[in-house]
């Protein structure tokens, strides 16, 4: 990686995201600006830290589907959001893609292609591991629509 890059961590596992973050800053590349584990704090740390990428964990408590990655799209459309789950499914990961996700990241991946998966994210292409890209169907025009009409929060 040529560049300094921002990360911010949404994530409500405190454990995964200490350990997420000291993995990104481990690569001498990735400042981690800010993290929480709380979507109402999401628009306020967004303005005060400005991040590159953020990195939203798909489950977090009182978040239906992919509700928060659609309103985070539609609030900060420039901000590059990269999806991280427990959830391996490539049905699931080309949901996240359908719905305005950059990436899909499994949080079973090492940190090279973690990096990987950032940097791609970056410069503006799409990441998902190789078995996503060929296997699930993209989503239909009314899941997507339906996606888009959710009001969650104001992010």
């Amino acid at each position: 990686m040529d560049q300094e890059i921002k990360v911010m961590l949404v994530d409500d596992h405190t454990l995964f995201r200490k350990g997420l973050a000291e993995l990104l800053e481990q690569s001498g590349s990735i400042e981690v600006t800010a993290f929480t584990g709380k979507p109402e704090e999401v628009a306020m740390l967004l303005k005060a830290h400005r991040p590159d990428v953020l990195i939203l964990d798909l489950n977090m408590p009182g978040i239906q589907g992919f509700s928060a990655l659609v309103h985070l799209r539609a609030a900060h459309p420039q901000l590059p959001v990269a999806m991280v789950s427990a959830r391996e499914e490539p049905e699931v990961m080309r949901r996240a893609l359908d719905h305005g996700a950059m990436g899909f990241i499994p949080k079973s991946s090492d940190a090279a292609t973690l990096a990987t998966a950032l940097q791609q994210v970056l410069d503006g292409e799409r990441w998902v591991p190789d078995a996503a890209l060929n296997t699930a169907p993209i989503a239909d025009d009314e899941r997507a629509s339906l996606a888009e009409a959710i009001d969650f929060m104001d992010w």
